[in-house]
């Protein structure tokens, strides 16, 4: 085994097909802080996903649009403490698309706190921003399909007409030729997923998007059932959401009914240190 580096990503389209068992797909997970950084890493994530998606999960903002690149930037840097060998990668928020200009400033800024490469959504018109990344040399994937930064985008399939499916597909060949290490797909039926897959040569990293991806990526608040529900796309793996409330409320009942702590959760002075404190001896 050797360290996955943004290099190994070619390699990819020549491994992940569902019918060839011995070749293993790449696995992306988001991560928002540095615990939760390295138990995915221990448990053999490739790629970290910094998202911003914790606005929403972590922060409490009502919508990805209120993400800061301070805020990605804090999260990025508490990430890359846990990473290890695995490839971080950062979002760039929804702020960093007022101008090309903004969007590079803010991907360099962005690396030089820990991300080895910036994800960025594309629509149409997104080309002079894929362009300046490239001529800067930035490392980008692209995310395509629902791109929760668009405006007036509702969570739902994309690609169910020929007309969205035919600018999917010309989006993913931009993003190609624009040097893209690799493609996310969201919530794209899996044939048309499967169809940009074999089309490009930039592995596809899916969500959403069926079994036809060169990878898979999820938030793991999701895959952890701490997401307030549970989407087609996902699967609890584990009940983490459930058995954290279980602690939490065991933990109140323990406190409130005096059964914790007791002295055994605690450490004991010796004798002589009380009684010189209460003055019953004097040192």
């Amino acid at each position: 085994m050797f360290p996955v580096t943004i290099y190994y990503f070619p390699l990819l389209k020549n491994r992940g097909l569902p019918h060839e068992s011995e070749k293993k797909k790449e696995v992306m997970l988001t991560a928002y802080d540095y615990q939760t950084a390295r138990y995915a890493v221990e448990a053999g994530v490739d790629i970290l996903l910094v998202g911003d998606s914790l606005g929403t999960n972590v922060l409490g903002y009502s919508s990805v649009h209120d993400v800061t690149l301070s805020d990605m930037l804090h999260h990025t840097r508490a990430v890359k403490r846990g990473a290890g060998t695995a490839i971080v990668v950062s979002d760039l928020p929804y702020t960093s698309m007022k101008t090309p200009e903004k969007c590079r400033d803010h991907a360099q800024s962005l690396l030089e706190n820990g991300a080895d490469m910036v994800k960025i959504e594309v629509e149409t018109g997104r080309a002079p921003y894929l362009d300046l990344l490239n001529r800067e040399k930035i490392p980008f994937c692209g995310h395509i399909g629902f791109t929760p930064q668009t405006p007036g985008l509702s969570v739902s399939l994309q690609g169910k007409t020929a007309r969205r499916a035919t600018e999917l597909l010309s989006l993913a060949k931009h993003i190609e030729h624009a040097g893209a290490k690799y493609l996310i797909l969201e919530l794209i039926p899996y044939n048309i997923a499967a169809h940009i897959t074999s089309s490009v040569q930039t592995p596809t990293i899916g969500i959403g998007a069926g079994p036809y991806c060169n990878g898979e990526v999820q938030v793991w608040y999701d895959i952890c059932g701490i997401s307030e529900k549970t989407y087609r796309h996902t699967q609890v793996f584990a009940p983490v959401g459930r058995e954290i409330r279980t602690a939490f409320t065991e933990y109140v009942h323990a406190v409130q009914h005096d059964r914790f702590p007791t002295i055994k959760n605690a450490g004991v002075a010796p004798e002589e240190t009380l009684l010189t404190l209460t003055g019953e001896i004097h040192p």
